[in-house]
């Protein structure tokens, strides 16, 4: 207990990071700003986009509050990146087939000191737009480590609030298919959170995904609240333990480990 109690204080949570994404296009050309507005207004009817700068190798939006910069590149996203992320991108197992047919692409990215998520989705929007109107491969979200089939992009940026599952990838591995299962996200630390590691758990695939998403979307609505040494559940009958150390994974990283059995 004394070794517990004076152990040191856990590190503060990170800072965000930059919001951003790659619009992956099958060809160099990138659609100009009126047909991305258009696009907008089509695919988030009632939100709002204002053009701010036409130029097509820079165009500049506003989506709601936030400036959002769309820079084209008339070249594919490098291969290295699309291997990795494609690997990791359990939502669409096609991802690397599609994106061979990538010709050029866009950086979506957020460019003022708006919150972590309203930068997110506004980066969300605009790069869901763009994606309408050029017909894209595919949407790279680096910050989750994944390529995103761009309906499905669309569909959750419409639906959900917020679209976490873009913004947050979930690594899981097992000693065998019937587990126990080990994971660790990645992208909760651009958003101003420590990423969530969990280390053989014996929770079905499915309800260790869910639990982790729902875990997530509670850190975004209300801060960083689990703290070191609390308890969590699903239930009053759950009691899993919640530590803040270093991660297994990534050298040095302070991470959240939750403790489920």
């Amino acid at each position: 207990m004394l070794g517990w109690l004076f152990k040191s204080k856990p590190a503060p949570p990170p800072e965000p990071g930059p919001q951003f994404c790659m619009v992956a296009l099958p060809q160099p050309a990138t659609p100009d700003a009126a047909a991305v507005a258009k696009a907008f207004r089509a695919v988030f009817p009632g939100k709002a986009l204002d053009i701010v700068e036409s130029d097509p190798e820079a165009m500049q939006f506003r989506s709601g509050d936030v400036p959002v910069m769309a820079t084209a590149i008339p070249l594919p996203i490098p291969a290295g990146d699309i291997e990795a992320a494609a690997a990791r991108s359990w939502m669409w197992p096609q991802a690397a087939a599609a994106m061979r047919s990538q010709r050029g692409h866009v950086i979506v990215a957020a460019i003022d000191n708006a919150s972590a998520r309203e930068a997110a989705i506004a980066v969300s929007r605009v790069a869901g737009a763009m994606a309408h109107a050029g017909k894209a491969v595919g949407i790279y979200w680096g910050n989750s480590g994944q390529i995103h089939r761009p309906d499905m992009f669309v569909e959750m940026v419409r639906d959900l609030d917020p679209p976490l599952p873009l913004w947050v990838g979930i690594v899981i591995s097992a000693r065998s298919r019937e587990g126990p299962f080990t994971l660790s996200t990645c992208g909760l630390r651009s958003l101003g959170h420590k990423e969530l590691e969990i280390i053989d758990t014996h929770l079905g695939i499915g309800d260790l995904r869910g639990t982790v998403f729902d875990i997530s979307n509670y850190l975004l609505d209300n801060g960083p609240v689990l703290e070191h040494g609390h308890t969590f559940g699903r239930s009053p009958a759950e009691k899993w333990k919640v530590e803040h150390t270093t991660s297994k994974f990534r050298e040095g990283e302070p991470v959240i480990r939750l403790h489920i059995p």
